[in-house]
């Protein structure tokens, strides 16, 4: 063997050792004592939301899931039992701009017999504890289709088929329907809250506020005030006005105590057709002090919240 080879060989052997000490030397890299003894990257990737894991509150019942799952008696010793599940995989996002992913999800419900109720909701996670925080869940309706969850700028956008309204329970959902839910801090916890349609507000409506009478007026729709504050003994009104016909039965509205998250008026329908134009409807003031959402809806579809204080 010429000289030249052996040198050659003798080249590559120091580069193989050369390279080989290199990757000890990785794998030996002292960890990150800030991090309890965990690589920094990996104490990163360990902070994670576990909506499967976290605690719910539906039908204004605390419901605990365990792998996703949860089951209660419905009385005690009973052998019937109120089921929740988590339906498909949570969608990940940021739904409160920390910079942490958290998780969107649709719960079901049943109790044995032929309902299986659907909710949205939403866990959160704290990204300095690490806690995984369950929101309220939000009815979406039985037995339906769901079509898909996203999650984009915070906003989760849920679509699924329903049934028309008053339809049988026979019939396979063929509605398509699309709500929007946002999450916000109510105290110490976040909530899940409907977030009004603007496409559907756009199509219908032009303008809509809220307005009042002075105690004593007569009703008459040109001197209505706009305002979103009230006092006893003033008349409440509503000014909406109309790009086209909502057909009867259509128009729905509801009236949403901020402080007791309880409706203090039911959402009930219109049980006329609204023509296109202005319309103006009051009634004498029936709320205690407090604050309110006044809530509009076409088809079920929330298109407007116009918040309002009764002093």
């Amino acid at each position: 063997m010429s000289k030249k080879i052996i040198l050659i060989v003798i080249a590559i052997v120091v580069v193989l050792g050369i390279g080989y000490l290199i990757y000890q030397a990785i794998l030996n890299k002292p960890v990150n004592n800030s991090t309890g003894g965990i690589p920094e990257q990996a104490a990163e990737e360990k902070i994670a939301v576990e909506p499967l894991n976290a605690t719910y509150l539906v039908e204004n019942q605390p419901v605990t899931l365990i792998l996703g799952k949860a089951e209660k008696e419905i009385v005690p010793g009973s052998t019937s039992k109120i089921t929740t599940m988590v339906f498909g995989s949570p969608t990940m996002g940021d739904l409160n701009d920390d910079g942490a992913d958290d998780a969107a999800l649709i719960l079901t419900q049943n109790s044995g017999g032929s309902g299986t109720f659907y909710y949205v909701a939403a866990s959160v996670l704290n990204n300095k504890d690490g806690k995984t925080t369950g929101t309220n869940g939000i009815l979406l309706g039985d037995r339906i289709s769901i079509q898909s969850v996203l999650i984009d700028g915070g906003t989760i956008t849920v679509n699924y088929s329903d049934r028309k309204k008053n339809g049988s329970m026979s019939v396979q959902p063929s509605v398509a329907i699309t709500k929007y839910f946002g999450v916000r801090k109510d105290g110490v916890n976040e909530i899940l809250f409907e977030k009004p349609n603007t496409e559907k507000f756009n199509e219908y409506f032009q303008e809509v506020y809220l307005a009042k009478l002075p105690a004593g007026s007569e009703f008459d729709p040109f001197n209505i005030i706009k305002t979103t504050s009230f006092t006893a003994g003033e008349q409440f009104c509503s000014s909406l006005t109309m790009k086209k016909d909502i057909p009867a039965g259509s128009f729905g509205m509801e009236v949403y105590d901020i402080g007791t998250k309880q409706d203090v008026q039911a959402k009930g329908t219109f049980p006329q057709a609204l023509k296109q134009g202005g319309s103006v409807g009051c009634e004498n003031l029936q709320y205690p002090i407090g604050k309110y959402e006044f809530r509009l809806y076409i088809d079920d579809i929330l298109v407007a919240i116009l918040p309002f204080e009764v002093k």
